[in-house]
């Protein structure tokens, strides 16, 4: 999602565990793929409009969390 603020062009991305169909139940997740984080991460910024801020969220457990957001 992008949006301005202002002036200011901001984009929101929010990210998911990769281990999302073992921290489910059974069969909820269906036939969703999830990808590596870090590598999610990169390819949503690449392909963003130029923005002047970023803003992750991010629920991937607190140390996943922590290494995104020192990206």
């Amino acid at each position: 999602l992008t949006s301005r603020a202002g002036t200011a062009r901001v984009a929101i991305v929010g990210l998911t565990t990769s281990a999302m169909k073992e921290v489910t139940l059974k069969g909820v997740t269906g036939d969703l793929e999830f990808e590596a984080e870090e590598a999610a991460m990169h390819r949503v910024l690449a392909a963003l409009p130029p923005v002047d801020l970023v803003v992750l969220v991010t629920h991937c457990g607190l140390g996943a969390d922590r290494r995104l957001a020192m990206r």
